[in-house]
């Protein structure tokens, strides 16, 4: 491909977990991060900054913690929108960003073992995305620039479990060479603009966490 950033690549969503294992992102040739289905088992028991947020500001439960990020000071995660006026909703949303966070932690630092990536992704969901960060790093890459996830729309299908879609705009984020540091910013494309659905469940431990997901590449109506 011709693009550098993540790769296109949607992938059919595997049944058994051996497929989603095996199935699920990879790092392309091109050093993208790469589309596709993490189908997580349906049962579960954010300027540069070092523990990025959501902009909502939602009342937590007792003994509730923030979680801590660490990201290189090249990295930026920007999230918009991810609050509500529905203190119940305005929770999920945060606990999505949260989510998205982590994922990108993972491709910015090659670290799987961070404590946010286990918190807020479940089942085989977690185990998806941790494939995809080891493959992304497997490739020779890490991420650099800016994480931008945006337009986030979530609905409560009942007191634990919820639905969401959200963009991405990757036009601003690019694969760093982990062993020169070269950046590779490539060409503009559409395929910058990513469209995510997403299916999330209250946990045991009270956060709310993805445990499926698929995105695709080359949704214009992403752009900011």
């Amino acid at each position: 491909m011709s693009s550098t950033k993540k790769t296109t690549k949607l992938l059919a969503a595997a049944v058994a977990a051996a497929a989603v294992l095996a199935g699920a992102t990879a790092c392309g040739s091109d050093g993208k991060k790469t589309s596709g289905d993490i189908t997580g088992a349906q049962t579960a028991s954010p300027g540069t900054t070092s523990s990025p947020s959501p902009t909502a500001t939602v009342s937590a439960a007792p003994g509730w913690t923030a979680p801590v990020f660490a990201f290189p000071s090249d990295v930026t995660m920007q999230l918009d929108g991810f609050t509500a006026a529905d203190p119940a909703k305005s929770t999920a949303l945060r606990d999505l960003g949260y989510a998205m966070s982590a994922y990108e932690e993972g491709l910015a630092t090659s670290a799987t073992d961070r404590p946010a990536l286990s918190r807020y992704w479940a089942g085989l969901a977690n185990g998806a995305v941790a494939k995809s960060i080891n493959d992304y790093k497997a490739g020779g890459h890490r991420i650099t620039g800016v994480s931008h996830f945006l337009r986030p729309n979530l609905t409560l299908k009942d007191a634990s479990s919820a639905t969401a879609t959200l963009c991405e705009d990757q036009s601003k984020s690019f694969p760093k060479d982990l062993a020169s540091g070269a950046v590779n910013t490539g060409t503009p494309s559409d395929d910058d603009y990513v469209s995510w659905n997403l299916t999330l469940q209250h946990g045991a431990a009270g956060d709310w966490q993805v445990n499926a997901v698929e995105w695709t590449h080359g949704v214009v109506s992403c752009k900011p």
